[in-house]
């Protein structure tokens, strides 16, 4: 079983509430991870990895956290650095390739 309180993840303090939309970012830093964590959203078990191409030959890798609170769902895209690594290797969570995430449910159309 993954980690679940903010603890967990060993953060003694936040030195900024840093918030974030699926809406208005594609991708996060980790301090975006840590504050919907701060905020009551969990970290589901599986993390999926994609390898980002930048420009030229840089490639950077990508977390998709999928998030839940309750009954809401979010997922969350998440640059790669030591802290974002290291949290995705603890005890607890799998660590697959993008690809092997399943598709989403398809939306049932609006009734009129």
């Amino acid at each position: 079983m993954p980690p679940q309180k903010i603890l967990d993840y060993h953060v003694q303090y936040m030195a900024a509430h840093r918030h974030w939309s699926p809406n208005s970012e594609k991708y996060c830093g980790g301090d975006s991870l840590l504050t919907a964590l701060d905020d009551g959203w969990e970290i589901n078990d599986v993390i999926y990895v994609e390898d980002h191409q930048h420009t030229g030959m840089r490639y950077v890798p990508l977390y998709h956290f999928e998030l839940s609170r309750g009954s809401e769902t979010r997922r969350m895209c998440v640059i790669d650095n030591p802290y974002v690594w290291r949290l995705s290797r603890k005890p607890g969570f799998r660590v697959l390739p993008l690809a092997e995430r399943p598709a989403p449910p398809a939306q049932q159309p609006q009734k009129s």
